[in-house]
């Protein structure tokens, strides 16, 4: 459990899914952090971002936890 959120349960396949349909590089679990996401930015374009994430959402912004 990731920051107190259960996994995502189909997101590998549905990461794989759109890999197959547009190509591009996926950032999964351990990857999918700030350095990694900066990284790409800059040594890539891209059209299209698909993040599938969990998120708490508050009226205090000081709440709001990814």
């Amino acid at each position: 459990m990731l920051q107190g959120f259960a996994p995502l349960e189909f997101v590998g396949d549905e990461v794989n899914n759109l890999k197959k349909l547009y190509g591009g590089r996926s950032l999964l679990d351990k990857d999918f952090v700030i350095p990694n996401v900066q990284k790409e930015f800059t040594q890539s374009e891209y059209s299209i971002v698909h993040i599938a994430s969990h998120g708490h959402f508050d009226r205090d912004a000081r709440e709001v936890t990814f």
